[in-house]
């Protein structure tokens, strides 16, 4: 109902159309996170069908971004409790087109290969349990018969990929030594400690 939809505004850095489910899995298709916000443009409110912001001048807009003047992206992994795609830092030397190879991890190679076209006309059949947690509807849980969900084999691929790669922005400006990351995430954490200890109304408990 539109009483209960607005009690789930959309994520900054994702665009939700008319029809939009609180779902968090990419497995439905018309869930909260399933559409990121278009490169070159940048979405920062609460509901929105297409782009908010063209990508402002001399500003950078990947896929996914939420603030250009601040830098902020969709945060797609931490929303979707992916693991983190340098939990496996393994290269491998992949075959991309033509007599063309080139030296990624795995996780690069799903995010690559959830693109093609040829993955997102190939579906995959599965059924679920009425007991199972991880249904993709709500709805469907209070089912009494096990059920069947299509996909295809793109978002299968997308389900495990972090899509805004902001945790590769971040390494890469770790690497160039733009910002002192230690240093800020320490500082960070005693401000919020200080909050904690002095706010009046009850904070999140983050293990800081």
């Amino acid at each position: 109902s539109l009483e209960n939809s607005l009690k789930y505004p959309c994520p900054a850095g994702f665009i939700c159309g008319f029809g939009t489910t609180p779902d968090t899995k990419l497995e439905a298709p018309s869930g909260q996170l399933s559409h990121l916000c278009d490169e070159g443009r940048y979405c920062n409110r609460m509901i929105s069908e297409v782009g908010n912001e063209v990508c402002p001048r001399n500003y950078i807009c990947p896929t996914g971004t939420a603030d250009p003047f601040e830098g902020r992206l969709a945060n797609d992994g931490l929303l979707r409790m992916l693991p983190s795609p340098f939990s496996d830092e393994s290269i491998h030397l992949h075959y991309l087109h033509g007599e063309n190879f080139g030296f990624y991890c795995d996780h690069e190679m799903k995010c690559a290969a959830s693109t093609k076209p040829s993955l997102k006309k190939r579906f995959q059949t599965s059924w679920k349990l009425p007991d199972e947690t991880d249904s993709i509807l709500e709805y469907l849980t209070r089912q009494q018969k096990p059920f069947s969900i299509s996909m295809n084999e793109a978002t299968q691929l997308e389900a495990t990929c972090e899509r805004d790669k902001k945790s590769h922005f971040i390494q890469q400006a770790i690497n160039r030594n733009d910002c002192n990351c230690h240093s800020k995430f320490l500082i960070l954490a005693a401000i919020y400690r200080l909050w904690k200890c002095t706010s009046i109304n009850p904070l999140d408990d983050l293990g800081l």
